[in-house]
């Protein structure tokens, strides 16, 4: 529910989230069937692994040289890809000092002639990141030698020294201390990401290093598009269409007045408006994010994985069809647009011959409005059914995959042709007084197995779009709040929009 009252009095849920998602997926009465292929063999998984702890090892060293971290800073602080990483492919050739690249001085450090290659040669998409907490802009490079941390094969978060010690933290308290993260970017990609219509997006293309091409991942160009238009706060119906306020005025006291009807086709039964054409101007839109509760963030990975990546998956009919991809929606989120945090002091247990130190844990979820609202598509009647689908995944880059999903929408004869304006009207509210009908249809779309599924939620037509509008006790601010969708883990605010 999107409504500036998420800045007062949020609720905090304690259901582990385990189990909230075992609930949504054992008792919704919607429930999807749902099939994966087969998944790869895990070795490839532990290899990787084994690999990045390797090159934290090796990386623990070479930061000793001030010239290495001095790269690195000004490297991480570019944020190509909106977040204070550093692709080592991109930024392998470097130099640091005459003519030794950063290759040269990373290499040089490994216990055998040729080892560090064979590790980057395997990982193409390895990465070095500076944890939000430390900061990147703070980062003093002639006094500060960072820790190198890294998610061994267990998954366990470990730090090494350049000593070769190591140390386990806690995912879950990110220090203040001097370090980088191992890592492989989930926000690149070899391979061509291709639009709903199968073609390559050239504007993802980065570079080529004569052995692979990489690409910014489908979304990430346009989320790093620097915009605050459309922003979306319901404080005196700011950013709210007055036709979908409207629709919300005609729809109280009238049970069979349905907001959509109003905003879509010109319909509303208590003031005689029996029939109306489809208004293509609107459409359905996601304009906020939340997640259910504070256990998501071990669930999401913990501090040291950096931005989220979510894809959300529209699914909705389409009249006669029976097999569809659905659209990805994708949304790269930081961590602190989704919680709220505090800080602590941690004198007693060490981090090497650090002795104290704060940390910052989370408190509380918090709902994101994004900078500008997600556009889904027009809702038809005749088209797509009374019902849509949303499935929600936070993106991990593992082996690809595809997944099926099964559902229902029901549909209804109440479409006629008027001669008078030239094009097919709806009839009656929702499905009206004509024919039902039920249509299956089976989605597929592509995810990978490390992807960590949130679950799925369903928007019905008749769901109101507005749920409530009310002036603020003593004074003439007008607050109101948009209907949710949600998944079991996370909600989703979902308006219908003039999107021209």
């Amino acid at each position: 529910m999107k409504s500036i009252l998420h800045l007062i009095n949020r609720s905090l849920k304690v259901l582990p989230f385990a189990l909230i998602m075992a609930t949504a997926f054992s008792c919704h009465p919607d429930e999807p069937m749902s099939t994966v292929l087969p998944q790869a063999s895990q070795g490839g998984a532990r290899k990787q692994a084994l690999d990045k702890v390797q090159v934290a090892k090796i990386l623990a060293k070479v930061v000793l040289d001030e010239d290495v971290r001095v790269l690195l800073k000004a490297e991480a602080l570019k944020k190509f890809d909106g977040d204070y990483d550093i692709l080592f492919q991109m930024v392998k050739d470097k130099k640091i000092k005459g003519n030794k690249s950063l290759f040269d001085a990373i290499a040089e450090k490994a216990d055998m002639p040729g080892k560090f290659k064979s590790l980057s040669d395997d990982l193409p998409l390895l990465t070095f990141y500076v944890p939000t907490f430390f900061s990147a802009l703070k980062w003093d490079t002639k006094q500060q030698v960072p820790f190198i941390a890294v998610r061994d094969e267990d998954n366990k978060l470990m730090l090494y020294n350049h000593k070769g010690e190591s140390m386990e933290l806690n995912p879950l308290e990110e220090p203040d201390v001097p370090m980088l993260v191992v890592k492989i970017n989930d926000r690149v990609t070899t391979t061509p990401p291709k639009n709903e219509k199968g073609r390559i997006m050239a504007n993802n293309f980065l570079f080529s290093n004569g052995q692979h091409s990489f690409y910014l991942t489908e979304g990430l160009t346009e989320s790093l598009a620097s915009t605050k238009k459309g922003a979306r706060f319901f404080v005196n119906d700011n950013g709210i269409d007055p036709v979908v306020v409207e629709a919300y005025q005609k729809s109280l006291n009238c049970n069979t007045c349905h907001q959509r009807d109003w905003i879509y086709y010109g319909i509303n039964p208590a003031s005689g408006q029996d029939s109306g054409p489809l208004n293509y101007r609107f459409k359905e839109a996601i304009t906020q994010f939340r997640l259910e509760n504070i256990n998501s963030f071990q669930d999401l990975g913990g501090w040291d994985q950096g931005n989220y990546q979510f894809r959300i998956y529209p699914m909705f009919m389409g009249k006669g069809v029976t097999e569809k991809t659905p659209p990805t929606k994708v949304l790269f989120i930081a961590p602190e647009q989704v919680y709220t945090y505090h800080t602590e002091p941690r004198c007693i247990n060490h981090i090497f011959w650090v002795s104290c130190y704060s940390v910052r844990i989370v408190d509380d979820v918090q709902a994101y409005i994004l900078p500008s609202p997600i556009i889904v598509d027009t809702w038809s009647m005749e088209d797509n059914g009374n019902r849509w689908f949303f499935k929600v995944e936070k993106y991990n880059p593992t082996v690809d995959t595809e997944r099926t999903v099964v559902e229902t929408s029901e549909f209804s004869t109440n479409f006629s042709f008027s001669a008078s304006i030239g094009e097919k009207v709806k009839l009656g509210p929702s499905l009206g007084f004509g024919t039902k009908s039920t249509q299956q249809t089976t989605f597929k779309y592509k995810t990978t197995t490390g992807s960590l599924d949130l679950g799925y939620g369903i928007l019905r037509y008749e769901d109101p779009v507005i749920t409530s509008r009310f002036s603020l006790p003593g004074t003439t601010t007008i607050l109101g709040n948009t209907y949710d969708v949600t998944t079991g883990a996370t909600r989703l605010s979902i308006e219908t929009v003039r999107s021209y």
